[in-house]
């Protein structure tokens, strides 16, 4: 019997500190940080989780290590 191809994509982690989080993530769980970038004052993640609109936001895309992004 062969092994079903498992797809997981696209979790959303809202985190305090982005550079501690990926000591985590990248250092311990050993994803691959794809890129990281300054998220629009218009981005749908204020509304979504309620963030303060003055708040500056940062994200991440992480890919497990020999997957494509």
């Amino acid at each position: 019997m062969s092994k079903p191809s498992v797809r997981f994509q696209r979790a959303n982690f809202v985190v305090h500190d982005l550079e501690r989080a990926l000591q985590f993530y990248r250092d311990i769980l050993g994803f691959e940080v794809d890129y990281i970038q300054d998220s629009p004052s218009d981005s749908y993640s204020y509304s979504v989780f309620e963030i303060d609109r003055h708040a500056t936001l940062r994200f991440a895309t992480l890919s497990a290590p020999g997957t494509m992004a």
